[in-house]
């Protein structure tokens, strides 16, 4: 589902219409063979058929075996074949239209038949499994960084471009501001990952989301292209909650008896007991679920205004730890106890988040360490996040197979916001340390600007050592105008395409 054609004019998939552009768009397509062990020929009134089960027939197209004629498709479901004689073989190529989704499992039937004057006196069938969209994690080795430009976020892309390009040698690739009419969040409008057949070197795919803003063409115009797929979905109600800051993968996990060796994937939803909210599309789940190797777990994020699981959480490489990675989790609890540590320490007048604005400029941020111990309303906002931040651990504690030590806690605060459905929500006080950039033993993260103390960022510092205690690196960027005011931060601003797993998703056991 790549566009081979080399004519600059066409815009679409290779699936998007019903013929072969080229010998490269032929090596996307599974061979079918036809042979024959029989007589030299076959009486007048018997012929032979291909045709697709109903449930196969809008999700595929056969040719013959030099791509140039079309012999089945959606419209056009029995085609009638020559004999290919004694011993003969005949070449056919079949070409999947889709991914498998909700109304789709991925499977095709192709079937050969022998009639006798109509009627079907014989039958062979064989079975195609569509390649599933496949996510890649964290550990994966990165190849390209995207991002996108937007008022104000100049700098940012800048200092991100000589730290990646030129420190660790990746590419960096920036959708110009005119193209992306000041859309900042490329990470929400695309979904990098691949797919692959044993015949194949991996294709990369990319998968759209249903946001209608500045970025919502830019992967068919700018990304689409030979081996770089392109899939996507609409849904006419689609929340934040279909954007993909609310759509990750795991490195390869072992829970409740299975070996997930690709992973699995994780995203947000309005699922706590007792909560009526947004709820991801069904569309959107019934994709992910279908793609059945990456089996997805549902995590609670309504309760963040934007709603993404990379408000609270990422994964990032812990080379010397037993699973190679360690989950980033953010923790109220834990910036509490640093400010209440820094109080007895006589440090209650030292000032956070000095001279920067609130989110969406509600006001000034700057408050002193006694300030935000002594106001009870905001603590209270806070144990109700630790109450879902718990509710979250637990689950992926259970679902990624995971030890209390495998997650390392991040200081977090967040502050109330009425969300666009006029529904009470919280967003990050100040920037939030686990929405990041991973780049093999490179963590790119948010400035906090929290409490200094002797020339020392505190909150900065303890993130910095926890994640260099991995063998990671650090780079800490100022993002606090550019993204944390319009309630994102580094991950959300970026994206990444990485290299695939090396395991083979048909040899998976689930």
């Amino acid at each position: 589902m790549d566009k081979d054609s080399l004519d600059p004019a066409k815009r679409f998939r290779d699936s998007d219409d019903d013929f072969v552009s080229n010998s490269n768009d032929i090596l996307d397509l599974s061979e079918i063979l036809v042979q024959t062990d029989g007589p030299s020929k076959i009486p007048e009134d018997y012929r032979l058929t291909l045709f697709m089960d109903d449930d196969s027939t809008p999700y595929a197209r056969v040719f013959d075996g030099t791509g140039v004629k079309k012999l089945l498709n959606p419209v056009d479901k029995v085609a009638f074949i020559d004999y290919p004689g004694s011993f003969g073989v005949h070449e056919y190529l079949i070409e999947a239209l889709s991914y498998p989704h909700r109304y789709f499992n991925g499977f095709l039937r192709l079937n050969l038949g022998l009639e006798k004057n109509g009627h079907l006196i014989f039958q062979d069938t064989v079975q195609f499994k569509v390649a599933p969209f496949l996510m890649t994690s964290n550990l994966l080795p990165p190849d390209i960084v995207f991002t996108s430009e937007g008022n104000g976020n100049a700098l940012f892309i800048d200092q991100l471009e000589d730290f990646v390009v030129n420190q660790i040698g990746i590419s960096v690739r920036s959708c110009p501001r005119n193209i992306c009419k000041d859309d900042r969040w490329i990470q929400d409008q695309l979904e990098f990952g691949y797919a692959e057949v044993p015949h194949r070197t991996p294709m990369s795919v990319v998968l759209d989301s249903p946001r209608v803003n500045g970025l919502s063409t830019y992967a068919d115009k700018a990304i689409l292209g030979p081996d770089v797929g392109f899939v996507d979905y609409q849904y006419s109600g689609a929340t934040e909650l279909d954007y993909f800051g609310n759509l990750e993968v795991t490195p390869a996990v072992y829970a409740n008896g299975t070996l997930y060796a690709l992973g699995r994937i994780y995203y947000g939803n309005g699922n706590y007991p007792g909560w009526e909210g947004r709820q991801v599309s069904d569309a959107l789940v019934g994709f992910l679920h279908a793609q059945v190797i990456q089996a997805p777990v549902e995590l609670f994020s309504d309760w963040l205004f934007v709603g993404h699981v990379d408000e609270f959480m990422t994964i990032v490489p812990a080379p010397k730890s037993t699973l190679g990675f360690k989950v980033l989790f953010a923790s109220p609890r834990l910036f509490y106890n640093i400010l209440n540590d820094l109080l007895t320490t006589g440090f209650g007048d030292t000032l956070l988040f000095e001279d920067k604005p609130m989110s969406f400029y509600r006001g000034d941020a700057m408050l002193s360490v006694s300030e935000i111990l002594d106001n009870d309303e905001l603590y209270e906002t806070n144990v109700k996040c630790m109450e879902y931040l718990d509710y979250n651990k637990a689950v992926i504690l259970k679902d990624f197979g995971l030890q209390e030590d495998d997650i390392i806690e991040v200081p977090a605060l967040y502050d109330t916001v009425m969300g666009r459905d006029n529904v009470l929500r919280v967003s990050g006080y100040f920037p939030n340390m686990v929405n990041v950039l991973v780049l093999n033993k490179e963590v790119v993260l948010p400035k906090p600007f929290g409490p200094v103390v002797r020339g020392i960022d505190v909150l900065e510092n303890y993130v910095k050592n926890a994640v260099q205690d991995l063998g990671l690196e650090t780079l800490f960027l100022d993002d606090w105008e550019s993204y944390h005011v319009y309630d994102g931060d580094v991950h959300c601003g970026t994206n990444t395409r990485r290299k695939p797993h090396p395991f083979k998703w048909w040899n998976a056991q689930i």
